[in-house]
């Protein structure tokens, strides 16, 4: 359960209850939401970018190991002068 907050009126020397409308409630939730949502995307782009998944990995020990099957000379009939595809 959330605290009761109390704010001072100086013109009757009073505490008086403050009041949370549902317009201000809207707007901190959508603002948490979109706070998480940029954070999330940071995070998805930083871990994309940085790491590799297994698939990738996979495929790029395979084409490492067709690219050094072609410097050893064992397999000719694949080999070209560009193995990776970045032509």
């Amino acid at each position: 359960m959330s605290k009761v907050k109390f704010q001072f009126d100086k013109r009757t020397l009073t505490y008086r209850k403050v009041e949370i409308g549902t317009k201000q409630v809207l707007f901190r939730v959508f603002g948490y939401l979109a706070a998480a949502s940029v954070f999330a995307v940071l995070v998805v782009v930083a871990f994309t970018t940085f790491f590799d998944s297994p698939k990738e990995k996979q495929l790029a020990r395979q084409s490492w190991g067709e690219v050094a099957a072609c410097w050893a000379g064992r397999e000719t009939a694949r080999c070209t002068p560009y193995p990776m595809g970045s032509h």
